[in-house]
């Protein structure tokens, strides 16, 4: 009121400490509506068993009134009131008193209708995290892998289910009353929601030269209490290497790149996809690019490894531009070796406005760009201005093979896969493939009659562009 004042930096700093610690105790705030009575105490004395597994830490309690000291202790009950933690491990009718924080609602996105489509849970959290992991683990594919005689292998690995649904519930944000969302699509994705955010410093966001969006991993629980709590149970890793994990699945070459869709200030969502890195699309563009990769890596060959992490940067890019945030590779997820290499060679770069502690790659410009219209009108002027938007794709991808593969002649066969992993993905409908490469087939039987390409041994149907071309004068000359 009497006028404008800097305040002093130890109070802005005491102020964010105390931010900060109350964001933390969200957890053990007090439920006005719960008593002592809705706390059950054989639920209390399985956590103890499992506390003294390995050294008693802890009796157990004969009944509630016995067990006040330990619960106090533990941030269970405040001032003689049950808290939210409290209520998450040992409470009786839990939703009555904490509502959606202790739900996580189930769904199976299938075009056939059945019972088990959908799954509300509603449980206290140890019980709630098995049962979320049962959810997702009957709903996905399971093959037999030969190994010890036929050992069931999951379509995503089993431990990085685990850990993710089990960081979903121990990390999400437990001042809001809205449930987790686990939403399968079959063949396709594990999507998990949950209310919660990440900080601003977390999140890298840059618009210039490439729109770039990167998380930093944090090892920081939001909920300390209940993740120290969920370690007793073996229900939480306890070391923060959650997208560590989801990363290293990725470079093991296990599931596809992982990325977050930030719908709100307080809801995201976590996308675990099926497949690969290096899938064959992936291993198509690391073709298609073949000689100018071996010449920046001064004449050798990638390593798998190398493959694999270069193809992570390449769709982390492509998933940016759709506003989806992907890790950020650092020296934690074990590939700095890989990473270091490819930067000396040229195969990715540091973006100028990334952070210093943690530089965001970029991959090496020649080997995002997938159509040269500049380079083809340069050689057949107005003729290429008629051209189809498909004859200009197949020009494209042939310009692309003649310049900068290894093997620079192409075939129909050999255009139409990389065209048709590009635009499609993976081969699974057969008959669709079929048609597509007929059409290609089609256009390459035309452009060689137009003279757009010619026999590189004047025999074999393989081909090479014709810069012999008598070039006519085009529109953007």
């Amino acid at each position: 009121m009497t006028g404008d004042h800097k305040i002093d930096k130890h109070k802005l700093q005491a102020q964010k400490e105390l931010r900060d610690e109350l964001a933390n105790a969200r957890e053990i705030q007090i439920v006005p509506t719960a008593s002592l009575d809705n706390l059950n105490i054989d639920k209390l004395n399985d956590y103890l068993i499992r506390l003294n597994r390995d050294i008693k830490v802890e009796s157990l309690k004969a009944d509630i009134p016995s067990a006040l000291s330990f619960l106090s202790r533990k941030n269970f009950i405040r001032d003689g009131k049950p808290t939210l933690l409290g209520l998450l491990v040992c409470g009786d009718n839990i939703y009555d008193f904490v509502q959606g924080r202790c739900q996580v609602d189930g769904f199976v996105e299938s075009a056939i209708e059945i019972a088990q489509n959908k799954q509300i849970i509603k449980d206290n959290i140890i019980q709630l995290l098995e049962q979320s992991f049962v959810f997702v683990l009957k709903n996905i594919q399971v093959g037999v892998s030969a190994e010890k005689g036929g050992k069931s292998k999951p379509e995503y690995p089993e431990k990085l289910i685990r850990e993710t649904v089990n960081n979903a519930l121990a990390h999400r944000d437990y001042s809001s009353d809205r449930f987790v969302n686990i939403i399968i699509q079959p063949d396709q994705h594990i999507e998990i929601r949950n209310p919660g955010a990440f900080r601003a410093d977390q999140k890298i966001l840059i618009d210039q030269v490439v729109k770039t969006r990167r998380i930093i991993p944090n090892p920081k629980a939001r909920n300390p209490r209940l993740a120290d709590l969920l370690k007793s149970f073996d229900r939480w890793e306890g070391r923060g290497i959650g997208m560590a994990s989801l990363t290293n699945s990725c470079l093991d070459n296990e599931i596809d790149v992982p990325f977050y869709i930030l719908h709100t200030e307080n809801d995201i969502s976590l996308f675990v996809r099926k497949g690969k890195v290096l899938d064959e699309p992936m291993k198509l563009w690391l073709d298609s690019f073949s000689g100018f990769i071996y010449k920046q890596n001064k004449g050798r060959d990638l390593s798998e490894e190398q493959e694999i992490a270069l193809a992570y940067f390449y769709k982390s890019e492509l998933l940016n531009r759709q506003e989806r945030y992907t890790i950020i590779l650092t020296p934690d997820n074990n590939h700095f070796d890989v990473i270091s290499t490819l930067e000396e060679n040229g195969l990715i770069y540091r973006h100028p406005n990334s952070p210093d502690l943690y530089p965001v790659f970029l991959v090496n410009r020649v080997l995002v760009k997938n159509e040269y219209s500049n380079e083809l009108l340069q050689i057949f002027g107005g003729a290429f201005d008629n051209l189809s938007n498909d004859y200009k794709d197949v020009l494209d991808a042939t310009y692309q093979h003649n310049f900068f593969s290894r093997e620079d002649i192409v075939s129909a066969k050999r255009v139409n896969n990389y065209l048709y992993s590009k635009k499609f993905g993976p081969t699974s409908d057969v008959k669709h493939y079929e048609n597509y490469y007929r059409k290609i087939r089609t256009i390459f039987n035309n452009l060689e009659k137009g003279g757009f390409i010619v026999r590189a041994d004047g025999s074999k149907p393989r081909f090479v562009l014709n810069t012999n071309f008598p070039r006519t004068p085009s529109l953007f000359d």
